[in-house]
């Protein structure tokens, strides 16, 4: 472990949130899969999860991953009691191999509770502080300051629509290039907060959520490019684990959650543990009122053994003693259906055999030959079935 000086880690004070969560669903795996392995914690921050599953893991070894060096020692700190069992690697999650498959994968997104509340860093409009924003400052990247400035008028708008989820995206961009225009660049965070602000009309600036947070968020995601380094992990991490090992990541707004909630459908390595994603509890929230918005979400990866056959389609299942329309495939035909219903039995009849006419083969490869319904599938399933007609 590198050696970090432990007064750093004194002002890194962070709450991990959901541990007793993810603690709980990982005591309810096999107790061989935590044998004899390590595990990555992708986003180590202050450690507290990496504590967490240390303590309650002895045979474990763990890598931890972070690219902000004030995150690292405030780990090592932490983390010094198991300093035989921990490696901590100054490198961020996308930009990362191991030497060997683990069997837990963890990764806590977003920015941490002590990026926020430190002003010199630029994540907040709490405190004022500089237009910075970057996890790493040492890469030599480019900060919100001089991202807002090299963008023209409709491509900050696209960004702050994109990332934010901002609709007042166009109005906020306009005022913050008139801004640097007519007066040169922000002051500070709280000059940008301010000028954000008065884009929104004035009932509308008393809600919960402050007016420029969306705007704040589109700015970081954007200057640490925070999506597309989640897109390489759901991509990378699979590859990572041993058969059965998980896949646990924790998200904080929708833009993340919807990436990995359609990364555990789609990726045939991954099957999910958690259907629906975990929140914390009402006391958690009440102690710790960042972790409202945390969800988690579990995969574990199949066997190998398990996997699809390389020629099965994904619209196509196993089931009973023959191949049968899965439910990913009646979702995709069920609008045609019901709009042919509407038409008459005729036009139905017609609208079904002109979405199997034999020219989709070309765009939908391998459907025709894996479509077979069973005998105790419903009759829908036969009208799906072109060799039916």
């Amino acid at each position: 472990m590198p050696d970090h000086s432990l007064s750093s880690g004194v002002a890194f004070s962070h709450v991990p949130v959901l541990a007793e969560t993810l603690m709980q669903v990982l005591s309810e795996q096999p107790p061989s899969l935590w044998q004899n392995t390590a595990v990555i914690d992708a986003t180590l921050g202050g450690g507290g999860h990496s504590e967490l599953i240390l303590e309650r893991c002895p045979g474990l070894q763990l890598i931890g991953l972070d690219q902000d060096p004030t995150a690292r020692a405030a780990a090592a700190s932490k983390l010094e009691r198991f300093l035989e069992r921990v490696q901590i690697v100054p490198v961020n999650f996308a930009g990362f191999e191991p030497q060997e498959q683990v069997s837990l994968v963890l990764a806590d997104l977003g920015v941490s509770s002590p990026q926020l509340d430190v002003a010199s860093r630029g994540f907040s409009f709490r405190l004022d502080g500089p237009l910075d924003m970057r996890m790493n400052p040492a890469a030599g990247a480019e900060t919100a300051a001089e991202l807002i400035e090299r963008l023209d008028v409709n491509a900050l708008a696209d960004l702050i629509y994109a990332f934010g989820e901002e609709r007042l995206s166009r109005r906020i961009a306009r005022r913050i290039k008139a801004d640097l225009e007519a007066e040169g660049a922000y002051s500070g965070t709280a000059a940008l907060a301010y000028a954000v602000a008065g884009c929104y009309p004035p009932k509308a600036r008393r809600g919960r959520i402050h007016p420029a947070t969306r705007t704040f968020q589109a700015l970081r995601i954007a200057v640490n490019d925070e999506l597309g380094v989640l897109d390489r992990l759901l991509q990378i991490a699979p590859g990572w684990l041993k058969p059965d090992g998980l896949l646990a990541i924790i998200s904080f707004h929708s833009l993340e959650d919807r990436r990995v909630k359609t990364a555990f459908l789609q990726d045939e390595r991954l099957e999910r543990v958690t259907r629906k994603p975990l929140m914390a509890s009402e006391q958690e929230q009440a102690d710790n009122p960042r972790s409202r918005s945390a969800k988690l979400r579990i995969a574990r990866r199949r066997p190998d053994t398990a996997r699809p056959e390389a020629h099965e389609h994904p619209l196509v299942c196993s089931r009973g003693g023959g191949r049968a329309v899965s439910w990913q495939c009646w979702a995709f035909f069920r609008p045609c259906l019901l709009e042919a219903h509407c038409l008459g039995p005729c036009s139905a009849l017609g609208l079904v055999r002109w979405w199997w006419r034999p020219g989709s083969q070309k765009s939908h490869p391998g459907i025709w030959g894996g479509l077979r319904p069973c005998a105790t599938d419903p009759w829908w399933d036969w009208l799906l079935w072109p060799d039916f007609w």
